[in-house]
């Protein structure tokens, strides 16, 4: 019987309710963050916490959080579970829902190898009123990447209205060329993605130069190494966008691989082997 967090309470699932006037279930109103979890702690946990806070103020969402640390140690115990991720739901009605799943990492050999991306059937205007935002209206992304899956790749790129780069459905994207990273603008109103901000971070502190610029996808499939970012599958080279190749994962990439496990093992102790 799965235990969750539903403002300030800890219940069985199905116990869980919230009002059928919500506009989360009327209109889509409402927000959402998707943690990793390690040894029973939630990784980059405030960060998420300030994404979350700063689109509730976006859109006016009232939004009262607890010590979302203590909550999520907690029902990661209350599960029986050592790790897997946490959902974060915020209602457009205010109710905020806390929740712990396992989780299966993908294999080894994916991160060893390498894995390929679709491109979504659709263009992104950047301009988009909920373009930068985790939002409960997703379907647009669910649809791409249910599409991707069908084709047995990890992911679908999106592109902008004039074939700029933008971001996956559940990624962001970095190129590597000649030692220097690069990846597409915030400006651009992509998704501030709290994994691709950890690996700028990270490249810096290796002595990496980082560019946040426009590309379309011919420069993306020129470079020397390409890799995606997210919270739950980390960091993963790409070795292919739909029909065309990309050289397999690199030196660079496999770095910032290696850093990023680094971190995991340092701020949830201890060290992991996912």
């Amino acid at each position: 019987m799965a235990i969750i967090y539903l403002n300030g309470r800890y219940l069985a699932e199905e116990r869980a309710r919230i009002p059928a006037t919500d506009p989360a279930l009327s209109w889509g109103v409402g927000l959402f963050e998707v943690v990793r979890g390690y040894n029973r702690q939630g990784f980059q946990l405030e960060p998420h916490r300030v994404r979350l806070l700063r689109s509730a103020r976006h859109f006016g969402i009232d939004a009262e959080l607890p010590a979302l640390d203590r909550v999520v140690t907690r029902l990661f115990e209350r599960n029986g579970l050592d790790g897997g991720y946490v959902r974060i739901t915020l209602t457009g009605g205010g109710n905020l829902i806390v929740a712990v799943h396992a989780w299966k990492a993908p294999p080894k050999s994916l991160y060893a190898r390498g894995g390929r991306l679709a491109v979504a059937s659709f263009r992104r205007d950047p301009g988009a009123p909920l373009s930068g935002h985790k939002t409960l209206n997703y379907l647009e992304n669910m649809r791409a990447r249910w599409a991707a899956e069908e084709h047995g790749v990890i992911d679908a790129l999106v592109l902008g209205m004039r074939g700029e780069v933008l971001e996956g459905t559940r990624c962001n994207i970095f190129a590597a060329r000649r030692g220097r990273l690069y990846t597409p603008a915030l400006a651009q109103s992509i998704l501030p993605g709290v994994t691709r901000q950890l690996v700028i971070e990270l490249a810096l502190e290796q002595g990496i130069t980082v560019s946040e610029r426009r590309f379309k996808l011919k420069w993306l499939l020129e470079s020397d190494e390409v890799f995606i970012t997210s919270t739950m599958m980390e960091v993963v080279p790409v070795i292919g966008v739909a029909d065309d190749a990309i050289a397999g994962p690199g030196v660079l990439t496999r770095e910032l691989m290696k850093a990023y496990r680094a971190r995991t093992c340092k701020e949830c102790p201890p060290c992991v082997d996912a």
